[in-house]
């Protein structure tokens, strides 16, 4: 397992998305299909996190989705994966019903000497999500809807140096004035060099800029982030693997100043055991950040295979926003996992949240049970 968490969110640091290893593993077939139907049933003792009296909810959800993958060669590959979440709520004052669609194109092309990609994304989700995750603010239940369009490269100059660089348009709207939509642009380029075939050192500059749609809010301005990282990845052992990235941002704009930022990252795997740490400190942009900020993640998951077909899962995560909001929101949990078939799959989970802000300490207890129904290729 690796804690190496897509979160979908805009920032500065993007040397993630340049780290594939190139040539492309293809499939034994053309064509892929792959389905899967999540089922929930969820309690939320807090879902608002408000400091004081808190009004509970049930949520029953369906998450459905659809992939299709279609190479055309050994070397090219097309891919499309549809997806919704289907949320009814029995407070909806708290936790609102939900019907949010979710689509992603993909394109990529790779040989042993080259990768070219292009993305493009579009989905619906609830504000709660994405903004406690990526900037440790806590928001109503209204909803954001986010497009992106991208495209990454890279190709070996010699045998062992790559030049690697990419792209990023997002767009980022809410349906309440009380979030401030905004449009980020994104941008990276670098160099890496194989130190063996598990090793590799790397030097990137980046450069992103915010701008909110609408300046309605006396704390929101245009802002610019530019900055540097060297990184280097490497193999342990046969069973951990390393990730360190350091370097300098600047940031323009309401948290104008120069931060440090980068990313350590340690990830073991073994026979009935696997985990991961990372620590990541980086710039994003959020709804109610003002512009972009600096945020300071921390991420730790384990998971224990405790019989062939049963494993528990362990996760904590804390977000301390760095910025004029100081906010810091962390959660924690368990995930007990009961392989029914090879294609369903029954889970039990818990999860404690907390919401350290300027209106105070509030927290939450969530608890779930869910049916999964998963046909990897059909």
């Amino acid at each position: 397992m690796s804690i190496n968490v897509h979160r979908c969110r805009p920032k500065v640091v993007l040397a993630a998305l340049l780290c594939g290893q190139v040539p492309l593993a293809c499939a034994s077939g053309p064509a892929q299909q792959a389905v899967s139907m999540p089922a929930e049933v969820e309690f939320d003792s807090n879902p608002e996190l408000r400091p004081g009296s808190a009004s509970s909810a049930v949520r029953y959800r369906l998450r459905p989705q659809y992939s299709y993958t279609y190479h055309i060669d050994d070397t090219t590959e097309w891919s499309a994966i549809l997806g919704a979440n289907l949320e009814r709520s029995s407070n909806t004052q708290v936790s609102a019903n939900r019907q949010d669609p979710s689509v992603e194109l993909k394109w990529k092309q790779e040989s042993p000497t080259s990768s070219w990609g292009l993305n493009a994304k579009y989905f619906k989700a609830s504000t709660r999500t994405p903004e406690f995750d990526q900037t440790g603010i806590v928001t109503a239940d209204r909803t954001q809807t986010n497009r992106s369009m991208g495209a990454n490269w890279g190709k070996y100059l010699t045998e062992r140096w790559m030049a690697n660089g990419g792209i990023n348009q997002q767009w980022v709207d809410y349906d309440t004035d009380s979030l401030v939509s905004y449009r980020n642009s994104m941008a990276i380029g670098g160099v890496s060099y194989d130190l063996a075939a598990t090793e590799k050192l790397s030097v990137f500059f980046a450069a992103s800029h915010y701008s909110p749609s609408a300046n309605n809010f006396i704390l929101t301005r245009s802002s610019s982030g530019m900055g540097i990282v060297f990184g280097y990845a490497g193999t342990l052992s046969n069973k951990i693997d390393l990730n360190i990235q350091a370097g300098k941002l600047k940031i323009t704009g309401l948290d104008a100043g120069y931060y440090l930022q980068g990313k350590i990252q340690v990830n073991y795997k073994g026979d009935y055991t696997s985990a991961g740490v990372s620590f990541d400190r980086s710039a994003v942009a959020g709804g109610q950040t003002g512009g972009l900020t600096v945020s300071n993640s921390l991420r730790l998951q384990a998971r224990i295979e405790v019989a062939e077909r049963t494993a528990i899962d362990f996760f904590y995560s804390l977000t301390k926003n760095a910025g004029y909001n100081g906010s810091k929101t962390n959660s924690m949990g368990a995930n007990y996992v009961f392989q029914i078939t090879p294609l369903w799959r029954l889970n039990f989970n818990v999860q404690r949240k907390t919401a350290d802000q300027r209106t105070g300490y509030a927290g939450a207890n969530v608890m779930g049970v869910g049916l999964n129904y998963t046909h990897p290729d059909f």
